[in-house]
């Protein structure tokens, strides 16, 4: 479902949005980050008008992978190697990474914390010419063409078996994260949503509201672990 459809949705039912986000404390029901006035829902049990019992509070990252193929045309997604991290502690920690960046007056939350995020980041691109190495390209478009294209060709048990083996290293990363480095970002990769037509950026300063030096990524900061991201 595409960004204009699910306003309009969302719209539709907005009594039961806010209700799921009230009752779900405006934490992600996949990987549990809790960022209040800053979630989405998920809906459950299609893309349909329904009652409250049947969306869940989720976040952007999170909500990105339910849609897998428009949120890889549209950039928001970068493949990377990382076959001793699941997917969930990923998106986690793009949350921390966005949470230790620069607030818009440029000040700096912890300038430890800012330049554990950078390295982050670039360890993401990093893992990402390892994959490529490994399996050719890290086009998100065109590595679902090809698992596409090979359940078609090849059929469901030579399908399966290549997913089974490439979920054992293969993982998504926000490119939404690379504005840490001073990357631009067009507007559907960054964080935005969509309004009056058109991707709108979240403002920096909602984001600015949630900034908090993250335990998690602090932890790794003294354990020294960055090279192991």
């Amino acid at each position: 479902m595409g960004a204009r459809r699910h306003a309009v949705l969302a719209a539709q039912m907005a009594d039961a949005v806010d209700a799921c986000c009230e009752r779900d404390d405006w934490t992600c029901h996949i990987c549990g980050i809790r960022l209040r006035h800053f979630m989405e829902v998920d809906h459950l049990a299609g893309h349909q008008p329904c009652g409250v019992d049947e969306i869940r509070t989720i976040c952007q990252f999170c909500h990105q992978l339910r849609h897998l193929v428009w949120a890889a045309q549209r950039g928001r997604l970068r493949l990377i190697w990382a076959p001793k991290s699941s997917q969930i502690l990923l998106n986690i920690m793009a949350w921390q990474v966005l949470l230790a960046s620069p607030t818009t007056t440029g000040q700096l939350i912890d300038e430890e914390l800012t330049e554990a995020a950078k390295s982050v980041v670039k360890a993401t691109h990093r893992r990402e010419r390892i994959l490529a190495d490994i399996i050719g390209g890290t086009h998100p478009v065109g590595f679902i063409e090809a698992l596409r294209s090979l359940k078609r060709l090849k059929g469901e048990k030579a399908y399966i078996k290549t997913v089974k083996r490439l979920d054992q290293y293969v993982r998504f990363w926000p490119v939404a994260t690379d504005r840490v480095l001073n990357i631009s970002l067009p507007r559907t990769a960054d964080l935005s949503h969509w309004r009056e037509g058109d991707f709108h950026a979240i403002p920096s300063e909602l984001l600015a509201d949630h900034q908090r030096p993250p335990l998690a990524l602090r932890r790794l900061v003294h354990e020294h672990q960055m090279r192991k991201i």
